[in-house]
């Protein structure tokens, strides 16, 4: 249940902490005093988009908490561990969001931050907002057959058909991407034999377009090449005049210098160690002297592979190791197209199982759905006639979905909700044919039928927190005292936050708050007042005729007060 809650700078709002109490809290207050701007910061913590115009003139940022009493068992802390999020020793559940006057949002959970999107999801089925705009969703017969089946109980079994349901549709989506890709393949044969020949023919090796870049470069400038190799080799060790003969006897010298001086030992080390190495110089250029060849033919060999390679990298890679992983993809391609009939026929087999579990499922979910939808007319005619529609006929419509067969072996037209749809029909008086809500029903007729459906639930649905927004627009006098019953008796079970214009509704509450609008210092304020005993007169009698000061008007609210009391 809802315990607390803050409000800072949103709206009319300064700042207020709201506590809420198990069974019926009512909101009272004139018309624009802000009880909308309440349920609007409610709506904000449970994932609803936010907007900057929300953040009070001249702040920086709106915030709204709220403290939530969560069961242990509850789904929702199921949720909320799997994102890593625990509750504390007591079971509270504390929900946080900050919105900039720059329209960004900061939301929180036990401290933790998530995204709106992942609030949202957590928090399904934390509150229930029933409000004008809600109860659009009853005009919408897409709607209906979900109220249906959480009437019936049947929410496990409509889970469990959405889940073969998507298991069936997934192998059904596999057998088509691989006949689709098995027609591919066979229509691209011919040039995968024809590109891996091509590619095997050519014989590549890696590293090997490098090697022969390096050749040909050598080949190409073969005679300077070997030019430049003999002329160095001659004036390092050729005659009696090159480099390495002169050095050879600085190197006796040395050793003559060194019996004399030992000061020069490292330095006579690190000459002959220099003279060795320029000796391994010489020796590389005259074994690379003689290795060199000058032959066209060759050169030519050279450039001739080195342009089929082009060509191949122009077609199959930038590189000769693209190229050879490009051959192992195709042929793992056509290979795999050998084994696409058998993996289509594998599916074909499992979808027989599968397929004849859907229609399983589906059928045996039609049956109690038709079995539910007599006791669901008997009892929304019961709870509406209480509710003051005493010539209401209401029924539960069936419909074949589309009369597509289902892709492949399924023959029957089978949704993730089943084999039918549902819409709500009504005749509100004696002597009208039935027809679908939107056409027929009032707002106060579609808000009598919401209240009578959620008392239906009130029991089944997990929802422990209720919000009723104005659902008594366009009732009165002794309809709007039987709404305010039907209001307790869910309250009994549920804590209900109640948005009301109505006396009679209104002084059937034990906790009653008051919204109020003040001007201090030239702006305006929205507050929120838990009322007293003789406050709650006031505001009653406020609300029978508009004058709080009218004694009679007082006697009448006193009364309504004690007659709700003792009943």
């Amino acid at each position: 249940m809802l315990r607390e809650l803050a409000i800072t700078n949103f709206a009319l709002i300064d700042h207020t902490v709201i506590e809420f109490e198990s069974g019926f809290n009512v909101l009272t207050g004139e018309t624009g005093a802000g009880k909308s701007i309440i349920l609007g910061a409610l709506s904000l913590l449970l994932g609803s988009k936010a907007s900057s115009d929300i953040v009070r003139s001249g702040h920086d940022k709106a915030k709204v908490e709220a403290i939530f009493e969560i069961a242990a068992q509850s789904p929702i802390w199921q949720r909320l561990r799997a994102m890593g999020i625990e509750s504390d020793s007591e079971g509270l559940l504390i929900l946080r969001r900050e919105i900039s006057h720059k329209g960004r949002s900061r939301n929180y959970i036990n401290n933790t931050s998530v995204t709106v999107t992942t609030m949202a999801e957590a928090l399904s089925g934390l509150v229930a907002i029933h409000g004008q705009h809600q109860h659009q969703m009853l005009l919408e017969p897409k709607n209906h057959l979900a109220m249906l089946d959480r009437f019936a109980d049947l929410w496990t079994e409509r889970l469990k058909l959405q889940k073969v349901h998507t298991a069936v549709t997934a192998k059904l989506q596999e057998i088509a991407t691989l006949r689709k890709k098995e027609r591919e393949l066979v229509q691209k044969q011919d040039l995968i034999g024809f590109q891996m020949r091509e590619i095997d023919q050519a014989d590549l090796r890696p590293g090997e377009e490098e090697e022969l870049r390096r050749e040909e470069k050598i080949l190409s400038s073969a005679h300077k090449y070997m030019e430049l190799l003999q002329r160095s080799y001659a004036l390092l060790y050729d005659d009696d005049n090159s480099i390495c003969t002169q050095l050879s006897a600085v190197a006796h010298d040395l050793e003559e210098i060194q019996q004399i001086d030992g000061h020069f030992v490292s330095t006579t080390d690190s000459f002959t160690n220099s003279f060795y190495q320029l000796q391994e110089v010489a020796d590389f250029i005259r074994s690379t002297r003689d290795r060199v060849e000058i032959d066209p033919q060759r050169l030519d060999i050279v450039v001739q592979r080195l342009d089929e390679i082009k060509k191949l990298k122009r077609k199959y890679g930038e590189t000769v190791t693209e190229i050879l992983a490009y051959r192992q993809k195709i042929q793992r391609d056509f290979e795999e197209s050998y084994n696409f009939e058998q993996r289509i026929s594998e599916l074909m087999k499992s979808m027989t199982s599968s397929g004849e579990e859907l229609r399983n499922i589906a059928r045996s979910l039609s049956r109690l759905r038709k079995k539910a939808a007599l006791g669901f007319k008997k009892e929304m005619e019961s709870e509406l006639k209480e509710l003051g529609m005493q010539s209401v006929t209401f029924e539960v419509i069936f419909k074949k979905v589309t009369e597509e067969t289902f892709p492949l072996s399924l023959p029957l037209a089978i949704t993730p909700e089943g084999l039918e749809e549902v819409e709500f029909m009504i005749s509100p008086n004696v002597g009208e044919t039935l027809k679908p809500l939107v056409k027929i029903a009032s707002g106060g007729e579609i808000s009598r039928i919401m209240l009578a459906f959620r008392g239906l639930i009130a029991d089944i649905d997990d929802i422990q927190t209720l919000v009723f927004d104005e659902i008594d627009v366009g009732i009165g006098g002794h309809i709007a005292r039987t709404v305010g019953k039907k209001i307790c008796s869910i309250a009994a079970t549920r804590q209900v936050l109640c948005v009301t214009h109505l006396p009679q509704i209104a002084s059937m509450s034990p906790h009653h708050l008051l919204v109020l609008k003040q001007i201090k210092q030239g702006r305006t304020y929205t507050k929120i007042k838990l009322l007293t005993k003789d406050e709650r007169i006031a505001e009653i009698a406020r609300m029978l005729d508009g004058d709080t000061t009218s004694e009679l008007a007082k006697d009448h609210a006193a009364q309504l007060l004690i007659i709700e009391n003792k009943r």
